[in-house]
């Protein structure tokens, strides 16, 4: 098809929004891009992105970009909770052919998004409220008052899609069991890189994310949620008490002000991922566990693989159907790898902490191979 043509809605300004909204853009598509905020924050948390995730970076042209505002990481190091090592990964060697791996905060990378040269422009405050299909397009009506028709309406608007939720009734959310904080500290001088200290069940991830600031995610296995953010952050607390290295510059960080966001983790499994002229990409498509560090990869290679089948395909039928199937095997897979992780990160501790010793590397490997692969 000749995207120049195309009338394109996209439903929200995350990373899959503004990644589309630009793969588009380099193909001669201005798509609409609306954004329920009603501005733009420097709020939120970091986030470790592979190889995989910085060639899909580069081919947006803005690997370099993230790489002057984000901080290489070049080894991942597995411990148990007291600190010690249990196996470490030299990146490099998985990922040489394909792309640094980067840690960076969160707005960081939305700001290196949305200020790209020629960058599609964003509306603002303006949210979905209904959605309506013919044969020929997709009208919307928006909460600006405007009724739009388009022939393809992109919903990228996250875990929590308005378009899931309009177009799939909001199908495909699961719990998984799992309670996540998430939170950026003043960077202590003992955490130079990504590392990991592991417990029965619990984890804390710690890495530096450029600027003087260090990423903590720390979460809770197998138990329910606590009922509110103060019990949630004293809770934090106590899970971080079981762990050293890190974690005690971590414990210390927390007693100042510190934007701390707990959630559970869910992840969102579709039987398809469209209908009609309306499909999801991102986290509301696939939202995952984060401990692939494939949800902001797979936004992006979603975004880079849907506009070269628009290009590619005579229709839009033809288009989602060529787009399945090049992107629903490698998404199964990362998300068949996050459930095997879990499940290896709850075996006993000394056979878990043994076969990271013995094989960290090549399990490290067998997990992220077939992502080496162009997309």
């Amino acid at each position: 098809m000749n995207l120049g043509q195309l009338r394109i809605l996209i439903v929200g300004a995350g990373v899959a929004g503004l990644a589309l909204g630009q793969a588009l853009r380099r193909r001669g598509c201005i798509p609409d891009i609306i954004e329920r905020n009603a501005g733009w924050s420097d709020a939120g948390t970091g986030m470790y992105l592979p190889g995989n995730a910085l060639r899909a970076l580069r081919a947006l042209g803005l690997d370099a970009e993230v790489e002057k505002r984000g901080a290489r990481i070049e080894t991942q190091r597995f411990c148990d909770h007291r600190g010690r090592l249990l196996s470490e990964v030299n990146l490099g060697s998985v990922w040489n052919e394909t792309g640094p791996c980067v840690a960076i905060h969160r707005a960081d990378l939305h700001v290196a998004l949305r200020e790209m040269k020629d960058a599609p422009p964003v509306r603002m405050g303006v949210t979905l409220v209904s959605l309506t299909q013919t044969a020929e397009s997709a009208i919307v009506h928006l909460s600006d008052g405007s009724r739009e028709r388009y022939d393809l309406v992109v919903g990228a608007d996250g875990i929590g899609s308005s378009v899931r939720r309009l177009v799939f009734d909001d199908a495909g959310l699961r719990a998984l069991k799992q309670w996540g904080w998430r939170f950026v500290v003043p960077c202590p001088p003992q955490i130079a890189t990504w590392s990991v200290l592991m417990s029965r069940q619990s984890a804390c991830l710690t890495v530096p994310v450029g600027g003087g600031r260090a990423y903590c995610y720390v979460d809770l296995m197998g138990t329910e949620p606590p009922k509110s953010l103060a019990i949630s952050t004293d809770r934090l607390q106590e899970v971080l008490a079981d762990f050293a290295g890190p974690a005690i510059a971590i414990r210390e960080a927390l007693e100042g002000s510190v934007a701390i966001h707990a959630a559970a983790i869910e992840e969102v499994v579709l039987d398809s991922w469209s209908l009609g002229r309306a499909l999801l990409v991102g986290d509301a498509a696939h939202a995952m566990s984060p401990n692939m560090a494939q949800g902001a990869a797979m936004a992006i290679e979603d975004a880079l693989v849907l506009t070269d089948c628009l290009s590619e395909q005579p229709g839009i039928g033809a288009t989602l159907s060529a787009y399945a199937a090049r992107r629903r095997p490698r998404v199964g897979w990362v998300q068949a790898m996050t459930h095997r992780r879990d499940r290896i990160r709850q075996l006993h501790p000394t056979l878990r902490n043994g076969l990271l010793r013995l094989f960290g590397h090549r399990v490290y490997r067998s997990h992220y191979r077939p992502l080496l692969a162009e997309p």
